[in-house]
């Protein structure tokens, strides 16, 4: 059975750091993707930043079903 605990911590998580660090990097990653075919660097550093800005949808997964870390 899942424990309760991890749903109110990955709701935390999921308000507080998951959505800042998101848009954060939503915005860099539409530049950095912009510019991948013209500098091969930018491919790296926007494949880093799509992990940031799918974080809330990993929180909000891991809020739903009650899992730990």
């Amino acid at each position: 059975m899942a424990n309760p605990i991890w749903c109110v911590i990955w709701f935390l998580v999921l308000i507080l750091p998951a959505f800042p660090i998101a848009f954060f990097c939503a915005f860099w990653y539409v530049l950095a993707y912009f510019l991948s075919p013209c500098l091969s660097f930018c491919l790296d550093i926007s494949e880093k930043l799509l992990r940031g800005v799918q974080l809330p949808g990993y929180a909000a997964e891991r809020m739903i079903h009650c899992q730990g870390c």
